[in-house]
């Protein structure tokens, strides 16, 4: 099955992208891969709506549309104070997919620093909340800045009911994990990443590094904390996937044997 990587570039922006297929009726509990790879699919319809207007959608947990399969789930988060200065940028400047469309704020020339010295709206931190209540779902409570409830949720859902959820940092990992995981819908994704001409497009155009000032001020921020916390969380279960349910061999990734063992236990005898 032929993809389209075009597709796929706007996760490089938003960053919380899903998408679902009917590839398996169940999903192999983590870390373990193997059973995708035996399976034939189609592709669905993605599973995520908006309740809010002008807001990142947030994903629903169940099947639609008359799938009767529950769809496997995959995704991409990317470190929270990154994320929030490359969308900074991008309603002032764009990016280099269409350089010449107009932006939302194109005309202000504040950088980011600036903004966050003087206490703008566009970099409060407030503005980061948006990859925990993305995962959490569609209960209110996700939409409550700074809950706690909203992040352990947020997490159980990444675990439970996520395929894989990869980072933006290490993206190509990402996708070879998909590749030999998912061979069916993925096959030469890993070079076409590589190589295609269109592979990394999408890049912010005109963004200035943060000062120490700056990352500092944001850091202090119990919502960065909560924020940075799941993104860690994403991190560490990323690579855990990656050690122990994959390994690369002359250049290509293959998906391990599930190992998990089961014994008898016998009682000790007196």
């Amino acid at each position: 099955m032929k993809i389209s990587w075009g597709s796929y570039h706007h996760w490089q922006k938003k960053t919380t992208w899903s998408s679902s297929t009917t590839e398996c009726p169940k999903r192999p509990a983590p870390p373990s891969l193997t059973s995708p790879t035996t399976c034939v699919g189609r592709t669905v319809s993605t599973s995520c709506t908006s309740t809010r207007p002008k807001t990142t959608p947030s994903c629903l947990y169940r099947t639609r549309y008359g799938v009767k399969a529950k769809p496997m789930y995959i995704n991409v988060v990317r470190d929270p104070i990154e994320r929030l200065v490359s969308y900074y940028y991008f309603l002032r400047f764009g990016d280099d997919y269409r350089p010449g469309l107009r932006r939302r704020k194109q005309g202000d020339k504040k950088t980011f620093d600036e903004c966050v010295s003087s206490g703008g709206s566009d970099c409060a931190p407030e503005k980061l909340w948006l990859q925990i209540p993305f995962f959490c779902g569609h209960h209110s409570e996700c939409w409550n800045v700074g809950s706690r409830w909203a992040l352990e949720k947020a997490k159980y859902n990444l675990v439970n009911e996520y395929l894989l959820v990869g980072v933006t940092e290490e993206l190509e990992d990402f996708i070879m994990i998909l590749e030999a995981a998912l061979p069916r819908f993925f096959k030469g994704a890993t070079d076409l990443y590589r190589t295609g001409k269109k592979s990394h497009l999408r890049k912010t155009t005109e963004k200035k590094p943060l000062t120490k000032e700056t990352i500092t001020k944001l850091q202090q921020s119990n919502i960065w904390k909560m924020e940075n916390e799941f993104y860690e969380f994403a991190l560490e279960q990323f690579q855990f996937v990656r050690a122990h349910a994959v390994r690369e061999k002359d250049g290509e990734l293959y998906v391990l044997a599930q190992s998990f063992f089961y014994e008898k236990i016998y009682p000790k005898v007196n």
